[in-house]
Formats: structure tokens, sequence, C-alpha cells
């Protein structure tokens, strides 16, 4: 669907995250993951202790180093790859919403939501709508 010329403006710049408020969005390279998995906005995400890549947060930390959020995927989607590294870019400060974070493969909403009330706040992230989460 084309925009219409009076629509450019309010429409195409529209934050489709608006509780999503980025202080700080960096630019890291991602594990290559099986089975390709996309990792959709605001996915919490963690860094290999091994490789210093990083990867979807894994309330198991499997690999080691990926039980701890330390940032979200921002402003795009990011498809991993199976046996390649992918580059994307992930916010590491800011503000978001505890209701915008998506579950990502077999995650509970109840660990999801311990992992965000956890010391996000030292690193600069700030959760919303949850209560003690910093």
């Amino acid at each position: 669907m084309a925009l219409h010329s009076k629509e450019l403006f309010a429409s195409a710049s529209v934050n489709p995250f608006p509780r999503a408020k980025p202080t700080m969005v960096l630019t890291k390279k991602f594990a290559a993951l099986a089975g390709a998995p996309t990792l959709a906005v605001l996915t919490p995400v963690g860094v290999v202790t091994a490789t210093g890549l990083w990867g979807p947060w894994n309330n198991a930390n499997t690999p080691a180093g990926t039980g701890t959020i330390r940032g979200f995927v921002y402003p795009t989607a990011l498809t991993l790859h199976a046996t390649n590294e992918v580059i994307g870019t992930v916010m590491v400060a800011g503000e978001i919403h505890h209701d915008d974070v998506p579950l990502y493969g077999s995650e509970t909403q109840p660990n999801l939501t311990a992992a965000l009330k956890l010391d996000l706040g030292k690193a600069g992230i700030y959760v919303q709508g949850i209560t003690a989460a910093y």
C-alpha cells in the first residue's frame, strides 16, 4: 500500500513500539544458531561468555552467558543464520515496557518477568510495567 502524500510524515515516521525509548543502540555480532530463527523486535539477548558473540536470552543459561539479559533486539527483527555469524542492532540502554517484550522459543512468562526484574537498571535499561524492576 502506498502512502498518500499527506500521510508520509504522520504514518511513516511513527515508532511501532512507542513505549521503547532507546538511549543507546549498538551494532553487535550474533552467533550462528540452528534453525536460523528470527528474533522479533525487543527480544531479550545476552552474550555468550566463551565467544563474546550475542544470542537470544535463555533462562537455562545455555550457552553460558545467555542467561543474563544484556539488551534487546531493536529497531528491526533479526534473522540468525544456521552456520554463520550475523550482524544486528541491540538496544543496550533505554526504557522498555514489560508487555512489549516477546517470549522466545520455549521460555515462559514467569521466567522472563523474573529476568526483567534483575539488575538491568545498573546497565541503564529501565523496565516499566513491572513491580520491583530495578
